[in-house]
């Protein structure tokens, strides 16, 4: 029988061992980047390797957009691979162009392959040259550099002309892509020199303007460097691996300098390059070698009248080494539910960025999809998961590519998928899941995967009928979720996905700001959404929040939440100012601290005498489309006039003009109604402008009615209490009816239309009566009679949280094994209400994960229920006013026991001595007679299943071999650990296997594993690109499972117990786990 066992387990083993198999698909590539001529025909070939048995055919992409069959202008040729654009399209004015990156993909059975991307450029030539020679004087003997560049594509092929005629060949020319070297300059040399450059793709020829080279006789000059420019580390020159590049050393001047490369390699060593007298020195690399790379110094030295002059011109240099996979991907077969490795090592310099596709589409990497650094690990391998996949290694030095084939094998024993998957979103963190179960007798359970779409690790949860609930999901957030169903010998492939999407939750975050002082009195902000992740939904509105350092309370405005700028205005120059913006979701404004919301510092500049004012503007509307500007301007300086700059959401051109000094208004010459005008008067003395700000004012918002009163100013706000609030603000002092205005102080719950108005005359108030630790929006407004003026900017301030005492006396009483009663005693008003904050308590130095139960209407008494026997539990109670809350009572704690007894904190609980003795003793004996029981049964069975050494094959075990009646024809290992009782909700209860049978019930937070054919030898690792990770048919996390601590294996064998082993884990952890066996003689 032991011997049966050691085959069982040595077959399940080389199941772990993936087969190689044969990849029968690929693709010849044939050539790289392609130029194309404007309206001349451009063919792109891609041939297809694969059996006759199995033809390939062909599909061509461009910049990743399918090209469609059908298309006269681009097909597909008869031999049914090449590309063929009759007519190459290159229009900037319509934005119509062929250029771009082509790739073909290439399919037969075995799945789909991607060739090398193609990059297509369209031949052109600039009509001006960028660098044409300059009128140079040189000295005889000196060197002479002149540098001709057109911007062409392909390159141009330049050629130099003196006087006219074709430079004749000469020792003393050196000519590179850009520049010619005259070393020795004689008197012959000078003359007209001028560059021709040739494309003679598409036919053209440019002259580049003639520069008059100017040959002096040889008198002392100074040194000048010409090359190299310095290139620092974080900007080095590129040397092409493989490749001819140059380093030029060049420098004039009489005496002639000596000139010398010195290179510092990135191992230390140094070389130097042979000294140059001429005035130049080239660095030759032919060819280029990883070694080059490092630190290149060009010093040039001159000695003239006995002194000598040194400069010395660093460039580091990076050497480019295109992509190599060195450690390819395997084609091979594996069985389902296991994790699979595939393999994709690669080098270069930089470091390519690698890329997995399969079947031709880029692969998405979340859920149970893993990419490492030089593998795409896949967990729990169904039979969708067959195909090829490529790994495609990019960098700026090339691209590199290999494909290699997985083929998943199903069971026969596979039950079939749930079907009829739906999902409903239930709120911001949960999904309801429903599907129809599968009929079939030995069903155990189903395994419930979500991950989010866009990306993310994959949870898992076991479900034991056709519904589940997925919770502590990520707010407004697309999660993709699909069922495998489990019977007791395997697992179902995977059902159909469904998508949904959470519900929005309120942001929990800021935008990054960027705040700009444009002037004195302005300051731009700019803003980008948040991330998703802080968003937590769809950004509805802005708040634009404004203060100075020393103030309580800020300014605001609201904007809709598709814009990102707003201009701050009517600011005090030389003053520090606090900026922030916030964003609310459908759900409302969330309320965030500094640090979930930090204000951002600026500083306008300060005033200036003799600076030009900001006159003060006002919009007013006459009617829908008539629009007056209005405004105020009280510098003593004399002014020329003012320029009004003004658009509007209909004409969104901008328009200036300029008005006389002595006007203070201006129609705006609008036939439509217009949602917004951004409106800025400046004024101006000559050519010098005033400060001014370009400020959009919101249609709705605009006066109706020409303002004789002014706006209230310097507008602030303090808590005074709980339940009020100081408010201050200033009228300018020149202003005439100082005397007679009245203000009205509108405030209301912040963004909240049900406002009240206190009326005073003084510049100040107070507002009383409001709620605690509440936000509160504030305005005012000037009024005499029934005149009245503008609405100041509203400001915003909280008032004071309210005091609570501390709840103590804290009683509780034990109602069963499962929930609990406490009381405490009543606070005094204001306390309306009261949390409770419970938490499990596993060890001494757990961080609690807290659960709250709110208690209404000065309840001072509740239950808690659904807790777990056997625990320990700690509880927290705080006083609750309106939006504050007291500070929390100390823990009171709570166990809960299984026999039965029911305390409360006043009780004692003593179990008797003599009883536990007792108890024990009984236990002992009972577990001793089985033992027996179980070793005489053994010990028969194994008699009775032996047979003569002579029958057992040399290969197995001399213990016997048991027939084919003995034994199960395959095994199930249940692991457990930790598990109790508990509710039957998303989860499984103990036991989960009975006598063969699954009971109903579950337990989702419990150590669940149903694994059928346990494979491998603890510590053995073949050379597959498979793990025994993540291979269990169901599994949950391990709760509180320290490394080394042992895991409970146990076989069974028609049903009966036969035997108990205990393993460790020691291999790392994947996410994904299976169960492990070792092989036992028995």
């Amino acid at each position: 029988m032991a011997a049966r066992v050691f085959i069982s387990v040595a077959f399940t083993v080389g199941l772990i061992t993936g087969k190689p198999t044969n990849l029968t698909l690929g693709v010849i590539e044939e050539g790289g980047d392609v130029v194309g001529v404007r309206a001349h025909r451009l063919s792109l070939r891609c041939t297809p390797k694969s059996l006759p048995s199995d033809p390939a055919f062909v599909d061509w992409t461009y910049n990743d957009v399918p090209i469609p069959r059908g298309d006269p202008r681009r097909y597909v040729a008869e031999d049914g691979s090449t590309l063929i654009i009759s007519k190459v399209l290159h229009n900037k004015k319509k934005g119509e162009t062929d250029a771009g990156v082509y790739q073909c993909k290439v399919r037969n059975s075995n799945g789909a392959i991607l060739s090398t991307p193609r990059r297509v450029t369209i031949a052109t030539m600039a009509h001006e040259f960028s660098w044409s020679p300059d009128n140079t004087t040189v000295a005889e003997d000196d060197l002479l550099r002149l540098s001709c560049f057109i911007d062409s594509t392909p390159k141009a092929n330049i050629t130099w002309l003196k006087d006219g005629k074709p430079l004749p060949h000469s020792k003393r020319y050196f000519i590179t892509e850009s520049e010619l070297f005259v070393i020795s300059v004689k008197p012959e040399d000078g003359g007209s020199y001028e560059c021709s450059a040739t494309n003679a793709l598409i036919n053209k020829k440019r002259i580049s303007h003639a520069g008059e080279v100017t040959v002096v006789q040889q008198t002392a000059q100074p040194l000048v460097v010409l090359a190299p420019e310095a290139r620092t580390e974080s900007n080095p020159r590129i040397l092409r691996h493989g490749q001819k590049e140059i380093l030029i050393c060049a420098a004039s001047g009489i005496p002639r300098p000596k000139l010398q490369w010195t290179h510092l390699r990135s191992d230390g060593t140094t070389r130097t390059k042979d000294d140059s007298n001429n005035g130049l020195n080239i660095f030759t690399f032919d060819p280029v070698d990883v070694g080059d790379s490092g630190m290149y110094t060009c010093v040039v030295t001159q000695s003239r009248n006995g002194n000598v002059s040194r400069v010395s011109t660093v460039i580091y240099a990076e050497v480019e080494v295109p992509p190599i996979i060195v450690d390819k991907p395997k084609s091979q077969i594996f069985p389902a539910a296991k994790t699979v490795r595939i393999e994709c090592e690669v080098r270069g310099v930089p470091t390519p960025q690698v890329v997995w596709y399969k079947d031709g589409a880029k692969l998405h990497i979340n859920g149970r999809i893993k990419q490492r650094a030089k593998e795409l690990v896949l967990g729990g391998v169904v039979t969708q998961d067959t195909g090829i996949y490529q790994c495609f290694a990019t960098s700026s030095a090339g691209i590199a590519w290999e494909a290699g084939r997985l083929v998943v094998n199903s069971s026969i024993d596979q039950p079939a998928p749930p079907s009829g998957l739906e999902c409903r979103t239930l709120s911001s963190t949960q999904v309801a899941l429903s599907w129809n179960q599968v009929l079939k007798s030995d069903l155990k359970a189903y395994s419930v995967h979500y991950f989010p779409t866009d990306g993310g690790d994959e949870g898992k949860e076991v479900a034991l009928n056709g519904s589940f609930i997925v919770d502590k999901l990520q707010p407004h957030t697309n999660y993709t979720f699909y069922i495998r169903s489990y019977s007791k010998k395997s697992a179902s492939e995977q059902s159909k996905r469904v998508i949904c999407t959470t519900s929005e939750a309120l942001p929990t975050g800021a935008p990054q700001l960027n705040v700009t002082a444009t002037s004195q009195h302005c300051v731009a902000v700019e803003w980008s959404p948040p991330p998703l992740v802080l968003a937590r939904g769809i950004i509805v509105s802005y708040e634009i929040q404004w203060k100075k350092t020393s103030q309580t309370s800020a300014y605001f405005e609201v904007v809709p939440g598709g814009t990102f700028e707003y201009v701050i205005s009517g600011l005090q120059g030389g003053n520090d100012y606090l900026v922030r913006v916030i964003g609310a979701t459908s759900l409302g404004w969330p309320d965030l601290n500094d640090n979930q919301a930090p204000w951002l510092r600026v500083s306008t500049p300060k005033e200036e005498s003799s600076t030009l004012q900001s006159p003060s503007v006002q919009l007013y509307s006459v009617n829908s489309t008539i629009i007056e500007v209005l405004w105020k301007y009280e510098n003593d300086i004399s002014i020329d006039g003012f320029k009004l700059t003004f658009r509007n959401s209909v004409d969104i051109d901008m328009k200036q003009l300029s008005v006389p000094s002595t006007e203070r208004s201006y129609i705006l010459p609008y036939s439509e109604p217009s949602k917004w005008y951004d409106v800025s008067v400046r004024a101006f003395q000559g050519s010098y402008d005033g400060e001014s700000c370009l400020i959009r004012y919101k249609t709705d918002d605009l006066l109706t009615s020409k303002p004789t009163l002014p706006v209230p100013a310097d507008l602030d706000a303090s808590p005074a209490s709980q339940h009020s609030i100081n408010v201050s603000w200033a009228i300018p002092s020149k202003e005439p009816f100082r005397n007679s205005i009245r203000f009205r102080v509108f405030f209301a719950l912040l963004h909240s239309n049900d406002q009240k108005i206190v009326e005073t005359n003084k510049t100040f108030a107070v507002l009383s009566g409001l709620v605690s630790r509440t936000y509160y929006r504030i305005d005012v407004q000037a009024y005499r009679g029934d005149e009245v003026g503008p609405l100041s900017f509203a400001v915003v301030c909280k008032t004071l949280p309210e005091i609570l005492g501390l709840v103590d006396n804290i009683a509780w009483k034990v109602l069963s094994n499962s929930s609990i009663e406490l009381s405490w005693n009543a606070l005094p008003f204001p306390v309306t209400s009261y949390t409770v904050l419970y938490s499990a308590r596993l060890s001494s130095d757990q961080n609690y994960q807290w659960q709250e139960v709110a208690v209404k209407n000065n309840k001072t008494s509740t239950k808690l229920t659904d807790l777990k026997s056997n625990l320990d539990y700690v509880v927290r109670i705080r006083g609750e006013s309106g939006s504050s809350h007291g500070p929390e009572s100390a823990d009171t704690y709570i166990s809960l026991l299984l026999d039965g007894g029911f305390l409360s904190n006043g009780d004692i609980y003593e179990k008797s001595n003599s009883s536990d003795q007792i108890l024990g003793i009984v236990v002992g004996v009972s577990i001793s007679l089985c033992c027996i029981a179980l070793c005489t049964g053994s010990l028969l069975y194994r008699k009775k299943c032996s047979k003569p050494l002579a029958q057992v094959p040399s290969s197995l075990s001399d213990n016997g071999q048991c027939s084919a009646q003995c034994e199960q024809s395959s095994l199930t290992s249940i692991e457990m650990k930790d598990v109790h009782p508990t509710s039957p909700v998303n989860g499984l209860k103990l036991p989960l296997i009975s006598n063969g049978v699954l009971p109903n019930g579950n337990n989702r937070e419990k150590i669940v594993r149903i694994t059928d054919n346990p494979q491998g030898r603890r510590g053995e690792r073949s050379s597959s690109h498979s793990t025994d990770e993540g291979d269990s048919l169901l599994s949950g996390p391990e709760l509180d499972m320290e490394p080394d601590e042992p895991t409970q294996i146990t076989l069974l064998v028609d049903s009966s117990l036969v035997v108990v082993a205990s393993t460790k884990e020691t291999a790392p952890d994947d996410g994904f786990h299976e169960t492990h066996v070792s092989a036992h003689q028995w």
